[in-house]
């Protein structure tokens, strides 16, 4: 009997945030649940016999997991030549004890292993040749990513201000930061009353490019997953004390409602900030905040079965 599996793979990754100093920003490496096994047996099989594929993952990140499954399994195994040659008649996820937080979900922490299984009937009519399916296979996860920035602004060049500004990204497949074009002072993230009048501020996401990390993978997000937080000191005053929402669309640019990148692509979000005429210090610090919710797709890979007709 089919298992009764929700509709959504989800793997939701908490971030890694490290500091970073002034002149860089530093994270760690990608965090991942990587697949173990990816196979089909039998792979060559009689009309009206059946196969059965299997998946085993682990999160091989220092990082937990919350894994929510479909029903059948059917986000994952997302190919299967379905009625035209396979129906799923059983589905079934093995998982540690401890990982189960609810119906179909889990919470998968570093070393954690979930095995998915497939029984495949083959239906339908086989013609006096051979039938091939590829069986095709993805992880959907999702991610939450956050960056930080800190920016200074100085009465006059000659103020001693911070020497060590911190800066923080994120790990996970896509890489996520914030940089700012230096002022009249050269300092980066350091400008000066009067003398400066904006800050250019840039914030990228980029799909990361490894050789052994997560493979073919695209990174899907949309503009309402997006949320600048700007100091009230840094906007101009007519959207002093307004929602985060209002203010990005007013002083940020956002290529598009949508946002799409393939391994190795990025994209970036550009904002320009204002530089107060006045402040409370000699010297002033002030931070940027940024978060993106997207979605992580990896191709898993393929499985061939071939069906014979029956002699």
């Amino acid at each position: 009997m089919v298992n009764d599996q929700k509709a959504l793979l989800t793997l939701m990754f908490l971030t890694v945030i490290t500091l970073g100093c002034l002149n860089g920003t530093t994270s760690q490496g990608p965090e991942s649940v990587e697949v173990q096994e990816l196979s089909v047996n039998p792979a060559q099989i009689y009309e009206d016999s059946s196969t059965t594929a299997t998946l085993q993952a682990t999160n091989v990140g220092s990082m937990p997991a919350q894994v929510t499954v479909e029903e059948e399994g059917e986000n994952i195994l997302v190919d299967y030549c379905r009625d035209d040659i396979f129906t799923i008649e059983d589905f079934s996820i093995n998982a540690p004890p401890s990982t189960e937080q609810g119906d179909n979900e889990y919470n998968m922490e570093e070393g954690d292993t979930l095995r998915m299984n497939w029984d495949l009937d083959q239906t339908g009519s086989v013609p006096l040749y051979s039938l091939d399916c590829d069986l095709r296979f993805q992880i959907p996860f999702n991610y939450t990513v956050q960056a930080f920035s800190q920016i200074q602004i100085k009465e006059e060049t000659g103020v001693e201000g911070a020497q060590n500004l911190e800066t923080r990204s994120s790990s996970g497949p896509a890489y996520f930061n914030i940089e700012t074009v230096p002022g009249v002072s050269g300092e980066q993230s350091t400008y000066i009353t009067e003398e400066d009048n904006d800050i250019s501020m840039t914030i990228g996401l980029q799909n990361q490019r490894t050789e052994d990390g997560y493979g073919l993978g695209i990174v899907n997000l949309e503009q309402e997953d997006i949320e600048i937080e700007i100091p009230d000191e840094l906007r101009p005053e007519d959207l002093k004390g307004e929602e985060n929402q209002e203010v990005q669309e007013s002083m940020c640019e956002i290529p598009g409602s949508e946002i799409s990148l393939n391994e190795g692509s990025s994209s970036d979000i550009r904002c320009s900030l204002e530089v107060p005429e006045e402040i409370s210090e000699p010297a002033s610090i002030y931070d940027i905040t940024a978060e993106i919710d997207y979605r992580y797709v990896k191709e898993a890979g393929t499985r061939n079965v071939e069906v014979s007709p029956r002699g």
